[in-house]
């Protein structure tokens, strides 16, 4: 899920495997059909970029691949590789340069993930993050005000 928006914030609901994305109107507390992704992809991971952009990453089938989703126009372009194929991810926004970070989730295969990723847009590229002390898929974050990033929960 990701709150975009100025005047109206609207929230983008990201669908499981066939369902589309919807959108909810915060003005109108309504939800209408969103945009398309590229890749069909559940339990995927998505963040801002900015106040335009969202970046979607990995999910369920989707492996590595990620996609820049244009809240203005609604459309999906297809984003750089993650290093890691991973579902059920948290991703949060390190800072005002659009950095983010993706943190544990299921590495598509072989079990939960204690590894991050830093997506960095000026290389457009992921980068290895730190590792946390223990795997985590589903858990929840949230960016503090004095620049660390709090994990909550999951399973592993």
């Amino acid at each position: 899920m990701v709150v975009v928006g100025d005047s109206t914030p609207v929230i983008v609901v990201l669908g499981d495997c066939d369902s589309p994305t919807q959108v909810l109107n915060l003005a109108t507390m309504e939800f209408t059909p969103g945009p398309s992704l590229g890749t069909r992809r559940e339990d995927a991971a998505v963040a801002r970029l900015g106040r335009r952009k969202a970046l979607v990453m990995g999910g369920f089938g989707a492996g590595k691949t990620t996609e820049i989703l244009d809240l203005v126009n609604w459309v999906s372009v297809p984003g750089p590789d993650m290093i890691e194929g991973r579902w059920g991810a948290v991703a949060v926004p390190l800072d005002e340069s659009g950095r983010v970070i993706v943190i544990g989730g299921n590495d598509c295969g072989a079990g939960f993930l204690k590894s991050t990723e830093i997506y960095d847009p000026a290389t457009n590229s992921f980068l290895q993050g730190p590792s946390m002390s223990t795997v985590r898929c589903y858990a929840a974050a949230v960016r503090l005000d004095d620049r660390r990033i709090l994990v909550i929960g999951g399973e592993g």
